[in-house]
């Protein structure tokens, strides 16, 4: 059982990425970028533990639709795919 489920998580993700070459394209401009970082210190110990992220926001246009958006979404299936911005 466990490595039928393996297996089909495998195949799906290779799906969808072969998939992925036939999602829309579109052009955008970065708004601004840069990284962000922070700390957090595990109670009881000396270990501390570091987390970075991007930090960036960017506009692009869809059929016309101009939007604004900081959020990075990749993956997923096809019938999902969502533009994940603001319309200006």
């Amino acid at each position: 059982m466990t490595w039928t489920v393996i297996l089909g998580m495998g195949v799906r993700s290779v799906w969808y990425g072969l998939a992925s070459a036939y999602r829309p394209i579109a052009s955008g401009v970065v708004l601004h970028s840069g990284m962000t970082e922070d700390q957090a210190q595990e109670a009881g110990t000396s270990n501390t533990y570091i987390f970075s992220s991007a930090d960036l926001a960017f506009r692009y246009q869809v059929n016309g639709r101009e939007f604004t958006t900081e959020t990075i979404h990749s993956g997923g299936r096809l019938d999902r795919a969502t533009a994940y911005g603001q319309k200006d």
